[in-house]
């Protein structure tokens, strides 16, 4: 619990802090008019400030605390439960750095890089060797917003002369910026780094529960100044270690094309809502799910392909283009309920083009170099031989009409569940392809995060 004292509305407060809920307390009620207090407490268009200062009891230091809603108010208190806050050693500094380190990162950037050990059975002795920091550092660039980033993947090193873990080895990635105190800012990069994160493992479980930041000292190194905590990321199920090591796109697999998925992610060029939360949903088919996950086939489809309809066929874009002509005149020359129709069938023609079977079998032809040996395995052990991809692509696109046209009570066959894990298989490979990873790297990422288990030829350095 933090503990301290904060003005609000030029009324001095005491604060306590317990997890997410932030009570104010008023010190000097007693000195006010109490017709005044129930009035103010009757006053319903007082507004919720997004951001309150204080200062901890004791240390003294600046505490930021950003609102999520408010809770509860009365004569002399107040209730908000907060978003995250800002704790810094001192006072408000302008901010140059944001370091973090969680779990999935250190799957992604293996820690196993940063040590050498050898061990004698015989004697129980044992040789560890920590690595240099050059050889277990990579930096990544791209853009947020225009402004340009830089992200250091290391692997950080801490000795404790007083603990039975007299060596602790973590995965870091720090973004560096200009120097900056915008906090929507920093929550961009901290939302970035989660996002792909959620990429990689195929869920959404990400805890990054504090965010430490820096700023550039004289000697040109970086000191911690402060950090940005998220009370609610400790309520996250966690994964069991094994499946957050097993279940995920890491380094060795993405290498140089991850400053790519970073770039993607941080143009808004990926569907994410069809993400499951954490690896037991990912086995559980809802309606509401399918649907996700076929509309994040069709975005990313239209992201890679365009109009592929319209491309090839000249036919076909004549007519869409002489109907798209008859349609503008009627928007222009009918008013009222005949013009919304009119845009109502200008939006169905402008989207009009490929089926979703035809969508779903152009990526399985474009793609079975990679899938292939996946899908014919995965319907052979389900006791299905010589699988068609005009069946799997036809049997999606009758499930997606059925939960489209209201009718959830139709049971997902048996057979649409495995469909439905190949149409995963192909948003990731259209998902990969865009951030420019070759067909062995996307082959190394599917057999790894679905865990498809196959023996693949090593990937080239």
């Amino acid at each position: 619990m933090i503990k301290g004292f904060i003005n609000l509305r030029d009324e001095n407060y005491f604060f306590y802090l317990d997890h997410d809920m932030l009570t104010l307390t008023s010190i000097n009620r007693e000195n006010q008019n109490y017709i005044d207090i129930f009035f103010e407490v009757l006053d319903k268009k007082e507004e919720t400030p997004n951001v309150m200062e204080g200062n901890i009891a004791g240390a003294g230091n600046t505490i930021l605390f950003f609102i999520k809603r408010r809770i509860y108010k009365s004569m002399g208190e107040y209730k908000f439960q907060i978003l995250s806050y800002i704790e810094y050693d001192n006072e408000i500094k302008l901010i140059e750095r944001l370091s973090m380190q969680c779990k999935e990162l250190d799957a992604f950037y293996s820690i196993r890089k940063a040590y050498d050990f050898e061990m004698f059975h015989p004697t129980g002795e044992v040789n560890l060797r920590v690595n240099s920091l050059d050889s277990s550092r990579d930096d990544l660039s791209f853009l947020i917003n225009g402004k340009s980033i830089r992200a250091t993947l290391s692997i950080s090193r801490n000795v404790s002369s007083s603990s039975n873990s007299p060596v602790t080895i973590n995965s870091t990635i720090a973004f560096t910026f200009e120097k900056s105190n915008d906090y929507s800012f920093f929550m961009k990069i901290v939302n970035l780094i989660k996002d792909f994160l959620k990429i990689v493992t195929y869920r959404r479980n990400i805890s990054i529960e504090q965010v430490i930041l820096k700023e550039k000292n004289e000697e040109g190194t970086y000191r911690n100044v402060g950090k940005l905590v998220f009370p609610e990321e400790q309520e996250f199920e966690r994964e069991s270690d094994k499946l957050i090591n097993q279940r995920m796109i890491d380094f060795s697999i993405l290498k140089q094309h991850t400053a790519d998925l970073f770039q993607l992610l941080a143009s808004g060029e990926i569907y994410k809502d069809h993400i499951p939360q954490n690896s037991k949903d990912k086995n559980i088919i809802t309606p509401a799910r399918f649907i996700l996950i076929t509309a994040a086939f069709e975005w990313e489809f239209r992201s890679s392909y365009g109009n592929v309809k319209a491309a090839e066929n000249s036919s076909y874009k004549k007519i869409q283009t002489d109907i798209m002509n008859h349609i503008d005149v009627l928007i222009k020359t009918n008013s009222g309920k005949k013009k919304k129709y009119a845009r109502t069938f200008q939006k169905i023609v402008s989207n009009s083009g490929m089926s979703l079977s035809e969508k779903i079998l152009k990526v399985l032809g474009d793609a079975e170099g990679i899938l292939n040996k996946y899908i014919d395995y995965l319907y052979s052990i389900n006791e299905i031989e010589g699988v068609k991809h005009s069946d799997i692509a036809e049997r999606l696109q009758i499930q997606r009409n059925n939960y489209a046209h209201g009718n959830i009570d139709k049971d997902l066959d048996f057979l649409v569940i495995l469909d439905l894990l190949v149409l995963e298989w192909l948003i990731y490979v259209l998902v990969l392809r865009k951030a420019k990873m070759s067909d062995a790297q996307i082959d190394h990422a599917i057999n790894k995060l679905f865990a498809r288990n196959f023996s693949l030829e090593p990937l080239k350095e």
